[in-house]
């Protein structure tokens, strides 16, 4: 038998979309969801260039059906990829990086001096 190749640790995904949607869920159900009420289902996939990879389903009896993640190079990135895929359409409201909303009257910037490298003031002219 050949030996192994050890496998690389997976990188951490980007963002943990799998807590944010147990949390989204919670405060739309006012309480916090059992583990087993979302399900994932990872599989072994190889596409047509012939890389292989990972691909999650993600099902949960609150949604209307299952959500299907995109192919990613580790099991754990595939279920956040379907995290990901539900939150889109379940919770269409919540979108990441989002900058609050500001007031419909935008505040007047006072115009800053500039120094010198000397640390005379110049005035800004527009």
């Amino acid at each position: 038998q050949a030996p192994q190749a050890p496998q690389e640790p997976e990188p951490p995904a980007a963002y943990n979309w799998i807590g944010k949607l147990h949390e989204l869920c919670g405060k739309k159900l006012k309480r916090n969801l059992e583990k087993q009420e979302i399900a994932f289902s990872t599989e072994s996939v190889q596409s047509e260039d012939g890389t292989s990879g990972y691909q999650s389903t993600l099902d949960c009896q609150f949604f209307g059906g299952a959500y299907l993640g995109e192919v990613c190079a580790g099991k754990k990135a595939a279920e956040h990829s379907a995290a990901r895929m539900a939150i889109e359409h379940e919770f269409p409201d919540f979108v990441e990086g989002v900058e609050p909303k500001r007031s419909q009257h935008p505040r007047k910037k006072r115009k800053k001096n500039a120094k010198t490298a000397n640390g005379e003031e110049v005035e800004h002219s527009d």
